[in-house]
């Protein structure tokens, strides 16, 4: 049976920031996405780079938010191209879709297609197991897909400790950090989980912020 599934696109940056509760609960069902598609991290992006006009799309199910679609026009000359918050700065970019609705995806394409104001749509940078790859293809539009830029993965083997993992170079300046934090306090090591993730993300970004200002 297929869902009755209401679209919207926001334009205004305060309705999006409003829209910050919501979005973490769906983050948090989609086990594919990571801290780049997570409000805590592409509202200062918007607030900060704000670069065209913003056209963020939602996908609701009876009322409930199961896809967002992070996006905005960017104007030029040579017409207008729909680009996602945090392109130039992440690591990996994506939409965002509950697994338990894969209808949402063809729902997506064709909001963003009905009609199309852009000439292009880029999504770079994303991830194997990216959601944008369940989209189809909007109508009258041809899909290009290039090689992106190299994003090394680290994989730990079960509890092996830095020493087992790390470069020499690397851990020397791990051991620097944990003497430094020992002059003020004693480190502990936080592991981020479903309850924590938000905070953890929000203080990165407030310790990135005193890094850079200072």
């Amino acid at each position: 049976m297929t869902l009755a599934l209401d679209t919207a696109t926001i334009r205004d940056p305060e309705i999006l920031a409003a829209l910050e509760p919501e979005w973490w609960s769906l983050w948090r069902r989609c086990p594919g996405a990571t801290p780049f598609q997570s409000p805590a991290w592409l509202l200062p992006w918007w607030e900060v780079f704000h670069p065209g006009e913003l056209c963020t799309v939602t996908i609701r199910e009876s009322g409930r938010l199961v896809g967002l679609a992070p996006l905005y026009l960017e104007i030029s000359e040579n017409g207008q191209r729909l680009l996602p918050l945090g392109i130039g700065i992440s690591d990996y970019l994506d939409v965002v879709i509950d697994p338990d609705i894969p209808d949402a995806a063809a729902t997506l394409s064709r909001h963003l297609s009905q009609p199309a104001t852009w000439s292009v749509w880029e999504i770079p940078e994303l991830a194997a197991a990216a959601m944008t790859r369940l989209l189809p293809c909007p109508d009258r539009c041809r899909e290009d897909m290039t090689p992106a830029s190299i994003c090394p993965v680290l994989t730990l083997a079960g509890h092996a400790g830095p020493a087992a993992v790390l470069p020499k170079t690397r851990q020397r300046k791990l051991r620097m950090a944990h003497r430094r934090i020992r002059r003020r306090q004693e480190p502990c090591i936080l592991l981020a989980d479903g309850l924590n993730v938000g905070a953890l993300v929000d203080e990165l970004i407030r310790l990135n912020r005193l890094r850079h200002a200072g």
